[in-house]
């Protein structure tokens, strides 16, 4: 467990160039240390004039100028940490940021650990520790859709709901161990028998973690791999719909032997498009090596698109990767729509298709609409609840504590026995608010976060 008492210091930005570093201190040394390495341009400075930024030099351990910047002083409480954190806006150099760095840790300060503002955060009240993983998890998000549905304010939510759910578990252990403790008292029996308020929870555990599993594709992105036999233009929409030319393109079957994976923001939908190998029978082993994994790869997808060309038609190789694939089917779509019809014939009137041209651009739009009507027609029809795999293995572990307890009931045993599972399930939820000792806070959550987080 990280000393919370040190002042410490990260960057807050991530390495690389860029146009500009955040590097943060966080302790009760920070407006000391800024003192000493930061050199107000005016009368204004930046620990007298909290919260607002101040131009200046920043001065390295001789107290030389390396850069030029902004420096800002938030003094305790009202900070991100609770703690008086100091920031300092370098320009992004690598030597710049080691110098003020090396400066600031001469002074006093030590370097950060992985997610150690963010721990003195929620130590100090300014946050929950559901709300800081959110916090944390919204660097991976590529959609506003992700953040709208598993961002900081969802958390706050989740949070209260979570906390809901603790009280009536404490409330009925509180009244159950009444009982057994005077039972010659006479005790309310609460809004609802002892068994069917356990069943009320749980039911409402499962329902939770129900639309967590149907919101899932929401944090890893819809899978939809794109097959079709050799040449009917899988890579080719593939390159398309990326505007980049990803895949490989040639007029030779068998061009494509592995499956290419890129995700792309489809209307705000995270997606992960799939190029398949083109599915028919060979005799090269690599070729066939390729078919197997592509099939493999689409029926592991959430959905796939079938492809086929309208030059050569709707054929039989068509007709049976249809059956082949099964029934996660987005869309049916022809392919090279700027050609002549060939000879092949029509899908079956069943199949709803689309037309598109790789080339041209035609029909990708629609394409696009179809494939975010089907990825929303997947989510649960409430609102969607985006469990992290912490959270959600906390909620099954609660869910399997009142079963066991709903079990015991129903065998006639009585409350005492019962209380067990409540008790389990109690501690699990208090692993999902983040309700542990310290150590076991900063080991449980905030260990797996980016330094300077």
């Amino acid at each position: 467990m990280p000393d919370t008492t040190a002042t410490i210091v990260a960057e807050a930005t991530p390495p690389g160039r860029g146009g500009l570093a955040v590097l943060r201190l966080s302790g009760e040394k920070s407006a000391e240390i800024l003192r000493r390495i930061f050199s107000p341009a005016g009368k204004a400075a930046p620990w007298d004039s909290p919260r607002h930024l101040t131009f200046g030099e920043f001065l390295d351990l001789d107290g030389a100028a390396v850069d030029r910047g902004l420096a800002v002083y938030f003094a305790a409480p009202a900070s991100f940490t609770g703690e008086d954190v100091a920031e300092c806006h370098l320009h992004c150099s690598p030597a710049v940021i080691h110098a003020v760095k090396q400066a600031c840790m001469a002074l006093g300060a030590r370097p950060a650990l992985p997610g150690e503002f963010s721990y003195r955060a929620v130590l100090n009240g300014r946050m929950g520790a559901l709300e800081a993983e959110a916090a944390n998890e919204m660097a991976s998000f590529e959609t506003a859709l992700q953040a709208k549905t598993a961002g900081i304010a969802v958390a706050g939510g989740l949070q209260a709901r979570l906390e809901a759910l603790r009280e009536r578990l404490l409330e009925l252990s509180a009244a159950w161990e009444a009982r057994i403790e005077f039972p010659e008292e006479s005790y309310a029996q609460g809004k609802m028998p002892a068994r069917e308020e356990v069943a009320a929870i749980a039911a409402e555990i499962r329902g939770m973690l129900a639309r967590s599993n149907s919101s899932r594709p929401l944090r890893r992105g819809w899978r939809i791999a794109i097959c079709g036999a050799p040449n009917v233009g899988k890579s080719s929409l593939f390159n398309a719909i990326l505007q980049r030319e990803r895949a490989l393109v040639t007029p030779h079957p068998g061009t494509t032997r592995d499956v290419l994976e890129e995700t792309v923001d489809i209307h705000g939908l995270p997606v992960i498009l799939l190029d398949t190998a083109g599915i028919r029978e060979s005799d090269d082993p690599v070729e066939r090596l390729g078919v197997e994994k592509g099939i493999e790869a689409a029926r592991g997808a959430d959905g796939v698109l079938l492809l086929y060309s309208k030059a050569s038609g709707w054929r039989a190789e068509e007709k049976d990767l249809a059956a082949v694939l099964g029934g996660n089917l987005v869309g049916l779509v022809e392919t090279k729509c700027d050609l002549a019809a060939g000879g092949g014939g029509l899908p079956p009137p069943g199949l709803e298709r689309l037309s598109v041209s790789s080339l041209t651009g035609e029909g990708l739009s629609a394409l696009m609409d179809r494939i975010a009507h089907w990825a929303l027609g997947t989510l649960p029809g409430e609102a969607a609840l985006l469990l992290n795999e912490r959270q959600r293995e906390a909620l099954q572990r609660a869910g399997e504590g009142l079963a066991e307890a709903e079990a015991y009931l129903a065998l006639g045993n009585t409350e005492e026995v019962a209380l067990a599972g409540i008790g389990k399930a109690s501690e699990a939820i208090d692993e999902a608010l983040g309700l542990k000792s310290r150590e076991e806070l900063y080991d449980l959550i905030f260990s797996r976060f980016c330094i300077g987080k």
